[in-house]
Order: C-alpha cells, then structure tokens, then sequence
C-alpha cells in the first residue's frame, strides 16, 4: 500500500486468510505433483524470493504489524502445513538474511517456522543452477 491504496506488484497480503488459502492450495497442488504410488520422490523443496525482492512484503493496517520476516514466516507456514499434510517425511527451506540490526543468527521475531522447515541465511548463486 502507498498512501492507504493498494499496489499491485506482485506482493500479497499476508495476513488476508483468503490469500493463506491459496498459498496452501497451490503449494499442495505442487508437493502433490511429486509424489509417485511407490513414495515421495522429493524430500526437500526450496521456496525462495526472486533476488532482490526478499525485503518487499504488504504493508496494509494489518500486514504493517509484522516486519518482513514474520510475514514471510506467515506464507512459509502456510505452505509447510501443505507439505506436512501430503509429505510428511518432507522438508521445506526458506531464506530468511540476518538483519542488519542484529548480529545473531538467531531468528527475530514472534512467529516460529514449522518444525519441517529449515532457515537459509544465504542464498546460492543462481548461475550455478
């Protein structure tokens, strides 16, 4: 939101329960695409923010609450509650940079990550890919 008016960007709410529907229905439709009548062919799914994007998150009344990295623990946890329910062997990794006002590697803020996700600090060089 700029000036009380929605923008679009390709952002979304975080915090709009219809928005957390359809993160968990299309995350579901994507881990359900791998799983074959013998098992789970993947174990490990990768959800990263384009580069240069990972700071950008909504910032309507109610989004403004959270700072970025609870927000996207929010759209994290909705996506690792799919898995859980489709894959629960699976893990799911999510990039999360150390702000600049903490000299920790611990995790800021009040929201937990699902206990089938696991924190990047880093990302990999996408050229390598």
């Amino acid at each position: 939101m700029e000036a009380g008016r929605r923008k679009k960007e390709g952002l979304f709410c975080t915090t709009n329960p219809d928005t957390l529907a359809v993160i968990q229905k299309n995350a579901a439709d994507l881990f359900a695409r791998t799983r074959t009548n013998g098992g789970d062919r993947v174990t490990i799914f990768h959800l990263w923010p384009e580069p240069g994007t990972e700071g950008h998150w909504c910032s309507c009344p109610s989004c403004r609450a959270f700072p970025p990295e609870e927000q996207n623990r929010i759209a994290i946890n909705a996506a690792a509650d799919a898995l859980g329910a489709i894959n629960p062997r699976a893990l799911l990794s999510y990039y999360e940079p150390l702000t600049e006002h903490r000299d920790s590697t611990e995790q800021a803020g009040y929201i937990t990550p699902r206990a089938n996700t696991f924190r990047l600090r880093c990302l990999p060089d996408i050229e390598e890919f």
